[in-house]
């Protein structure tokens, strides 16, 4: 149906061939060159937000994609044009001075869109869809006050709009306002009983506050716009062991009971690297803790080599890979529901298996063949990790210009790049960072899984990480880590304390500020030299 998708748009057949498409998406949802095909007939429609909600839904899943990315930004140049067009013909247009708002706002153009909403505002002071959008604006430039106010304002005049009292209570929830946050959600969820981000949302604050209890809550993940239609279709049923009548979110997945006894359990990695090293503490605890016959863990390709060790009595498999036989299946970040760990007391559903300070561990020969490569130690050991995945839009608060980390540079230690992907930004400055060592270019093997980057931290001292997957494997190593942490950072790290009940080995340096890395670096150097002192590095 592509094909004939593409015949029916070369014929000047446009809307033809996005019902051809639209059809075809039906049949194959998953089919990723559909969603490019449909944001190109799209955006020759005019439909310009529909567009870019093709292409994003593309970019999600591939994100490397240089020439999808370009082909983004083209249709936001297109979208541009067409509205100044608009605008200059029309300067009073409002429904069009939205739209482009909305244009600027997803191509980061945030100061644009301001003078957009602003300028609707000017005419029409309760505006709600121009409020809505202005707190957007507001909470992604870090005015997170603002943005508060701003969405309250929204939802006095129109309290039947969910998006709003879900909006609002994302900004109270990004300041530590947790009780407030989820008053909003609730709000949101009274006008829309099934709105899963909401849910979901509510689950992340009592988290974030070190409570269990509303792990089921953590279900409505998968009926998100995110993650919806993202559920491995292994074509057994959903194991949630006691707890699978607690879990609404979950009544269509075919719940297969609780009991393990005799049988082989598929447990499945899903979102991102560092979701994975955080969770995969609980899979042992399933042959612990039931009578399964056998489990499987199914993780992300580079993450194989390094889990193989995590147990010998768990089989390892790549997501690459067919999927053996089995009788139940389990998402990973479902197992503490699953286990019964929604029962417990705050904080005491985080299990520590062996080790009290790791249950990770790195191949003692790629350690070895590494202490080789970096030869003798003259120096304290400290590798850098300053951003994560080059990947929006999280990147913009969660990453740090290496900049920021020029006064670590007159510390008397050695500084070794753990980074794979080099920011583009940073490259000039890294060129110049005095005594950082970037091994990326002559070993890069060093990046080639994450058992081959274990192996190089395991010769390292101390390990500095943005909120990335190099933390959560750190953590998991049992190597002291120095987290550098955002401001309105996720529900795992908490709020109002240095240390993790995750990892004991690491020690939280926060933003007070959004968009304030000076304080956490200058706070960081003063650890580091008391390190060097000999003084603990502990929270």
């Amino acid at each position: 149906m592509l094909l004939a998708a593409i015949e029916l748009r070369q014929r000047d057949d446009w809307p033809g061939a996005l019902d051809c498409l639209d059809a075809a998406l039906n049949i194959n949802p998953g089919f990723l060159p559909l969603q490019v095909e449909r944001g190109l007939v799209l955006a020759h429609l005019r439909r310009y937000e529909e567009a870019l909600d093709a292409l994003d839904c593309f970019l999600r899943q591939v994100p490397a994609s240089a020439v999808i990315a370009a082909q983004r930004d083209e249709i936001v140049q297109q979208a541009c044009a067409a509205l100044d067009a608009q605008l200059h013909e029309q300067p009073a247009d409002l429904p069009a001075r939205l739209r482009r708002a909305g244009i600027f706002c997803r191509s980061d153009r945030y100061a644009h869109a301001l003078r957009d909403f602003a300028a609707v505002l000017r005419v029409d002071r309760e505006h709600v869809d121009a409020l809505n959008g202005m707190g957007g604006v507001l909470l992604a430039l870090d005015r997170h006050d603002e943005a508060a106010a701003t969405y309250a304002r929204a939802l006095s005049l129109a309290p039947e709009r969910a998006e709003i009292a879900y909006n609002l209570g994302n900004v109270l929830q990004q300041q530590g306002h947790f009780a407030e946050a989820r008053v909003a959600y609730v709000r949101a969820i009274e006008q829309l009983p099934d709105f899963a981000e909401a849910h979901l949302e509510i689950a992340h604050c009592w988290l974030a506050q070190g409570s269990p209890r509303a792990l089921a809550d953590l279900e409505w993940r998968w009926l998100t716009q995110q993650l919806s239609g993202e559920r491995l279709a292994s074509g057994r049923p959903l194991w949630l062991g006691c707890a699978a009548t607690a879990a609404p979110a979950m009544a269509d997945a075919g719940a297969g009971g609780a009991d393990l006894s005799g049988k082989t359990l598929l447990v499945w990695a899903e979102q991102g690297f560092g979701d994975t090293l955080q969770f995969v503490r609980f899979v042992p605890l399933v042959l612990q803790l039931t009578r399964a016959a056998r489990v499987i863990l199914r993780v992300q390709q580079a993450l194989c080599r390094l889990l193989a060790g995590l147990d010998p009595r768990l089989q390892v498999i790549g997501d690459e890979e067919a999927l053996p036989a089995h009788e139940l299946q389990c998402p990973l970040l479902s197992l503490p529901l699953a286990l019964g760990f929604n029962a417990q007391p705050a904080l005491a559903f985080i299990p520590v298996l062996g080790d009290a300070s790791a249950y990770l561990r790195a191949d003692p020969g790629a350690v070895a063949r590494w202490g080789a490569i970096l030869r003798q130690k003259r120096r304290l050991r400290v590798g850098l990790a300053w951003a994560g995945r080059q990947r929006a839009p999280r990147n913009r608060t969660r990453d740090l210009p290496l900049a920021e980390l020029l006064p670590l540079a007159g510390i008397d230690v050695e500084l070794i790049s753990l980074q794979k992907e080099i920011p583009l930004a940073d490259t000039a400055t890294l060129a110049s960072f005095p005594r950082l060592r970037c091994l990326a270019d002559a070993h890069a093997s060093a990046f080639e899984d994450f058992a081959s980057t274990a192996a190089l931290i395991e010769n390292l001292d101390l390990v500095i990480s943005v909120d990335s997957a190099v933390a959560h494997l750190a953590g998991g190593l049992g190597k002291p880590c120095c987290l550098l942490l955002r401001y309105g950072s996720e529900w795992r790290w908490q709020r109002g304390r240095s240390d993790s009940p995750w990892y004991p080995s690491l020690r939280i340096f926060r933003q007070q500020r959004a968009g304030d890395w000076r304080g956490v670096v200058a706070e960081l150097r003063v650890a580091l030299v008391a390190l060097l002192a000999g003084q603990s590095l502990a929270a």
